[in-house]
């Protein structure tokens, strides 16, 4: 009876284990199916849309690159990192790229600068900057060429989902251009006939000065010189010369009154709106300038504020300025 009792007691134990571990089993497997289901998911949410394949698609070359430099800050944006291509290249990279934006607003900002610097008659202090602005442009690609890039192809991406949603119109749209490369191009040439035009009406009528010449004219304008530099200098005439010379006087400012202390003639053709030619060259030779009784050649250019004028008989034609330091 005692055995009987035992046996019974161990069958219902072993009957509770058995039960106890089915339902151990059976949420076990329970729980893996809802860890499996968290887990699909996950990816499904990551994959579907596949922001990643968009962005491939939208990059095409290089992604891997941009990809690498664009994981390196939580906002890449705005993140600072080098991109050697955008610097030696510029605007043809940005038109490679498809970023014919940043190409217009750069472009922009230098044809002000220029602008400036023809208004100023070449300032100093605007030359400078001016001469220096392409490099400035250039190492801001260099710094911020992946940031601009992010930006433009994020939007671009944002657009092309709102407006051809399902599609891998990316590939279309983004990636790299051969005709992009022309674009800038003829931006950059459309750029250069603009200053030109401007530089043109600008300066009509004044006389420039520089330490630069050949057969296309004075170059590397400025106002300040030292004594050893070559002058050379641009006329521009406010209308045809109708002569076959004209006359250069050369003054100087001493204490707000101008002083003649040169003169010259200039041989022209009766048809041309300007010329360009050597002026002087401070400290060393002046041929052909008739000074007057009081200067000696040698000292003529001291450091000082002068003004020339181009005249034909009595009727100014053009008028420039420069110091010597």
């Amino acid at each position: 009876m005692f055995e009987r009792v035992v046996l019974i007691l161990m069958m219902i134990m072993t009957g509770g284990l058995k039960m106890s571990s089915a339902k151990d089993d059976q949420q076990n497997q329970v729980t893996s199916r809802d860890n499996q289901s968290y887990q699909e998911n996950e990816l499904q949410q990551t994959s579907t849309p596949n922001k990643e394949q968009e962005w491939i698609d939208f990059v095409g070359r290089n992604y891997d690159y941009y990809k690498f430099k664009w994981l390196k800050s939580d906002d890449p944006e705005k993140a600072l990192t080098w991109n050697w291509t955008a610097f030696f290249l510029g605007f043809l990279w940005l038109g490679y790229r498809k970023m014919y934006k940043p190409i217009l607003i750069l472009l922009s900002l230098y044809l002000g600068l220029e602008l400036i610097e023809l208004l100023t008659v070449f300032d100093p202090t605007v030359t400078v900057i001016t001469t220096y602005f392409p490099l400035i442009i250039a190492v801001f690609l260099g710094m911020f060429g992946n940031a601009l890039y992010y930006r433009h192809a994020k939007k671009k991406i944002e657009k092309i989902r709102t407006l051809y949603p399902g599609t891998r119109m990316q590939i279309n749209l983004g990636g790299t251009s051969g005709k992009g490369v022309i674009t800038a191009i003829g931006i950059n040439v459309g750029y250069a006939i603009i200053y030109a035009i401007a530089f043109m009406i600008l300066t009509n009528g004044s006389i420039l000065f520089g330490t630069g010449h050949s057969a296309l004219g004075v170059s590397n304008y400025k106002q300040s010189f030292s004594h050893n530099d070559a002058i050379y200098y641009d006329v521009r005439l406010s209308e045809k010369a109708n002569a076959d010379h004209l006359d250069v006087f050369v003054y100087l400012i001493d204490q707000d009154r101008e002083k003649q202390i040169g003169y010259f003639e200039q041989e022209v053709d009766s048809n041309t709106r300007g010329f360009s030619d050597l002026f002087i060259t401070p400290y060393y030779d002046y041929d052909g300038i008739i000074t007057e009784a009081d200067h000696e050649p040698k000292d003529i250019f001291n450091p000082g504020h002068y003004i020339v004028r181009v005249y034909r008989d009595t009727e100014l034609l053009s008028e420039g300025h420069f110091e010597i330091e």
